[in-house]
């Protein structure tokens, strides 16, 4: 099977390379073939994002590690997946995290309920990176990974950066690890 996908590429034309970040641990990118839009990675062969346009397509973050929001002239991409609630001309990206005037995404899926306007980056303690603690909040919620941390006080929660300690992040009620409250 893989013998005949790399037999199927090599009669197709040459693929253009879009954007590709190759990390110490793996490497992911866009490649543009036959007039289609393809995502890779390490992890599996390229994967077609449907309807994406080559001639508009753009990299949204090029200074993350990530490389992982895209748009064309239609619509936003995460991946190889279209955010179909997404707005094109004002969506930023974040890292894994994406916005536009109305709706916050963490990857491609949107984060019910979060406040776009109000809607924050924490700082993750490794001045940027993506394997830290993913630490957000809007005007009244605290989210870890794209999850809601319950019972988390926006107004007064912070990150810790010390690593001695035995959690990540605090409010005025309590001490949380990984997105968990560790004291009731």
């Amino acid at each position: 099977m893989i013998f005949a996908f790399f037999f199927v590429l090599a009669l197709a034309e040459t693929p253009k390379i879009l954007h590709e970040h190759v990390g110490a641990k793996w490497s992911v990118g866009y490649l543009e073939r036959d007039g289609k839009v393809y995502f890779y990675s390490d992890s599996k062969a390229p994967t077609l994002i449907p309807g994406a346009d080559p001639h508009s397509f753009e990299i949204l973050d090029k200074e993350s590690s990530v490389g992982s929001y895209t748009r064309d002239r239609k619509r936003v991409y995460y991946r190889n997946f279209p955010l179909e609630s997404a707005q094109r001309d004002s969506f930023v990206a974040m890292g894994a995290y994406g916005k536009d005037a109305e709706h916050v995404f963490y990857q491609e899926r949107k984060i019910e309920g979060a406040s776009a306007k109000s809607f924050e980056m924490l700082s993750d303690c490794e001045g940027g990176n993506y394997f830290g603690p993913s630490y957000t909040k809007d005007h009244s919620s605290v989210f870890f990974n794209g999850h809601r941390v319950k019972g988390a006080d926006a107004s007064t929660f912070k990150m810790e950066c010390d690593k001695k300690l035995k959690f990540d992040a605090r409010d005025k009620n309590r001490l949380y690890l990984a997105g968990k409250p560790l004291s009731p």
